[in-house]
């Protein structure tokens, strides 16, 4: 089953169809998927938690976390550059980082 499915069919927008979630419910809606091994909807779940909220660094950090398994390297890398600030220390955002350097050179 589709995660947007479960969306009002005015919610399910061909260009965002989790923008019109709350962020607690897009934030329940990605943890949920994570346990149904969901990346997709957990990864489009979080981003749309984390524009609604992007200053949590934990929401920073999970939504960073289910992009990398659903393949999104692009949206990873992203993520991780935002991660990268004084307040996180994040190590799966440096090797993101790292391996994107790598390819580039």
């Amino acid at each position: 089953m589709s995660w947007s499915a479960l969306l009002p069919a005015s919610a399910q927008t061909p260009t965002t169809p989790y923008s019109r979630s709350s962020v607690s419910g897009s934030y329940l809606a990605a943890r949920h998927a994570m346990v149904q091994r969901d990346a997709a909807a957990a990864s489009a779940y979080y981003r749309a938690a984390l524009r609604g909220d992007p200053r949590t660094a934990d929401l920073l950090t999970r939504a960073f976390l289910a992009v990398i398994p659903n393949g999104e390297v692009d949206e990873a890398v992203r993520l991780a550059e935002r991660g990268l600030q004084p307040a996180m220390n994040e190590r799966v955002s440096r090797l993101v980082l790292c391996g994107r350097n790598l390819r580039q050179n």
